[in-house]
């Protein structure tokens, strides 16, 4: 007959190797999901109308205002009509394309980066002036946040039962609580992925950063290593529950002669007191 251990144990030898670095896995995971915390899940580059002959075009230009504002001569001297044309479309392409893109994500935007984004993006790519781009990190989502409080419960679950003797017998669910908050944060992190703006234009580009692609692999290493951690510790459970059931049988099986007390002798009685009781007998 199988243990319980023996029936919650994984057929395959790549399951058996993950039972056996379960715990290993688990803090692999949370320490993927620390360290995207830290870095950019997403962002996005603006671009300014590209230089001609080491000339950049001015900022109207760039807004597709080219007859009210064009480039400098420098820029156009040589150029054939069909040039000047294509210099025309770039730079109102670069503005049409990013009000398209303004238009359809500017609640994310306002979300997400403030009101003052796109100053900020223009500043920046004036500055360069070539692009200016903004990236939003873990700390500035709420899923990230998720993620150091995933990292928090699963420190205090294992160590609760240390200092609260009362919750020692409640440990072993310690894992399936933890890969309960891992598996929240997972979905966050692919609801994330697939719910912030990743479609590029004329003028910029935009899209998931590395952060993200951690937080979705943490999750899924937390996930998977918190799963074989709990089927574990709940054969252990299973086992300690049927170790306890045999000694209460053995305890059963013991004879009524060898746990009854022996009889308790009578105390003789001394001459006087025998002579007494025969006495009232007649």
């Amino acid at each position: 007959m199988s243990t319980p251990s023996e029936s919650f144990a994984p057929a395959s030898a790549p399951a058996g190797a993950l039972r056996d670095n379960s715990r290993k896995l688990v803090y692999i995971g949370a320490g993927i999901a620390f360290v995207a915390f830290l870095l950019p899940w997403w962002g996005i580059t603006k671009y300014r109308v590209s230089a001609f002959r080491g000339h950049v075009v001015s900022d109207m230009t760039m807004r597709g205002e080219f007859e009210a504002y064009p480039p400098p001569k420098e820029v156009t001297e040589g150029m054939d009509p069909e040039e000047i044309d294509e210099l025309k479309l770039e730079a109102r392409s670069y503005t049409s394309g990013w009000d398209a893109n303004k238009s359809l994500n500017k609640d994310f935007y306002y979300a997400e980066l403030g009101d003052g984004y796109e100053k900020t993006l223009l500043d920046k790519e004036t500055m360069s002036q070539s692009s200016g781009s903004l990236s939003l990190y873990g700390w500035s989502t709420w899923t990230g946040w998720f993620g150091v409080l995933f990292i928090l419960l699963g420190v205090a679950l294992y160590a609760a039962p240390a200092f609260l003797p009362q919750m020692q017998p409640w440990a072993w669910l310690a894992p399936w609580g933890w890969l309960l908050s891992a598996a929240i944060y997972l979905l966050a992190a692919i609801g994330f992925y697939f719910g912030v703006p990743d479609e590029n234009g004329p003028g910029y580009s935009q899209g998931v950063s590395l952060g993200c692609y951690l937080a979705i692999l943490g999750g899924i290493a937390a996930a998977i290593g918190c799963y074989f951690e709990g089927v574990k510790s709940a054969a252990d459970r299973l086992s300690t529950i049927e170790a306890g059931d045999d000694e209460d049988e053995d305890d059963d099986d013991v004879p009524a002669a060898k746990s009854a007390k022996p009889a308790v002798a009578p105390k003789p009685l001394d001459p006087e007191e025998e002579r007494r009781r025969r006495l009232s007998d007649w």
